[in-house]
């Protein structure tokens, strides 16, 4: 029994440190509910929200997450908090937490945008999971569009690298998911004594130098195989190669690979770079490493397409 006594004095500790209120009240010109309080959920987290002019206080009825929105001018602005009724009107979640991983949290529709609402300190911080990542995105084509997430690892959504340029026609498409504090803010920083690969999907067999000129491109850190580009049905993919990478041209395949920091971009990524090279052949291959590197590519454009958009 005394066992039993201490088990049982274990989970009323646990369940009283992850029980708390939070205040309950919305306001709109000058005019208010009665606040009161509701009890939260211990992973929800409380919440303020600002929508059009109303602010409401409330327990989150899902896993809280911290954004700043400006679209065609309509700000909404949503701030998390997970301690007792801690959710204070004039809350924000724009103060870095000392010993919690935190990503932007930002959706805007103009160019530059998200850089600005960092600067202006109107960019919300949401906390990072364990097995979450940070995400930022680009898109533009009918539309223009720049957001920083905190983005869940799951089975059904993964943050995946990448970056398509006028493909499909007409639309390009940035995706950049990053682990370290506030990484999301639209800047690829590498690391000192890195060489990296260039990752981009372009519609064109000479798309590469143009996307990275416009700024549409990922990077990923080079593996012992170095770089490899695929030329397939007038498509063109880069990115480092995930597997010992063979040179080819075919009828209607070809493959580069190459060694060296950033040496599968434009001629100036490895200028200062003297043991990068490009490597390609008019010899035919054939064998598994062919069927590979083929293999390799449609399944990168497939992923890129299908897999990523369950993130938005």
């Amino acid at each position: 029994m005394d066992g039993l006594k201490k088990i049982f004095l274990v989970v009323c500790i646990a369940h009283v440190s992850f029980a708390y209120n939070c205040i309950q009240k919305s306001c709109a010109v000058g005019s208010c509910t009665t606040a009161s309080e509701c009890p939260a959920n211990g992973t929800n987290g409380c919440e303020v929200s600002s929508v059009a002019g109303v602010v409401s206080q409330s327990c989150s009825q899902t896993k809280c997450v911290s954004s700043w929105l400006n679209v065609s001018g309509s700000i909404i602005a949503k701030d998390c908090c997970f301690t007792d009724k801690c959710n204070v009107e004039s809350m924000t979640s724009t103060v870095d937490e000392p010993n919690v991983d935190q990503c932007y949290g930002i959706q805007c529709d103009s160019e530059g945008c998200l850089q600005k609402a960092i600067r202006e300190k109107k960019a919300r911080l949401c906390r990072r999971s364990p097995n979450g990542s940070c995400m930022f995105s680009r898109i533009d084509g009918d539309q223009f569009y720049e957001s920083a997430l905190c983005v869940e690892d799951t089975g059904d959504v993964t943050c995946v690298n990448g970056a398509n340029y006028n493909f499909p026609e007409g639309m390009s498409m940035t995706v950049h998911c990053c682990k370290g504090e506030l990484c999301n803010d639209g800047v690829q920083e590498k690391q000192p004594g890195v060489e990296y690969c260039y990752t981009i999907n372009c519609n064109g067999t000479d798309c590469i130098d143009e996307a990275v000129a416009n700024n549409v491109y990922t990077i990923c850190p080079q593996t012992e195989f170095g770089c490899m580009t695929s030329y397939v049905a007038g498509m063109t993919s880069t990115t480092c190669s995930p597997l010992a990478c063979t040179a080819m041209n075919l009828d209607t395949v070809k493959i580069e690979c190459c060694k060296g920091d950033l040496c599968n971009g434009p001629p100036g990524s490895t200028s200062d770079q003297p043991n990068s090279s490009v490597a390609s052949t008019t010899d035919p291959t054939s064998g598994a490493d062919t069927i590979g590197n083929a293999s390799f590519f449609i399944c990168s454009i497939f992923s890129f397409f299908f897999i990523l958009p369950s993130v938005f």
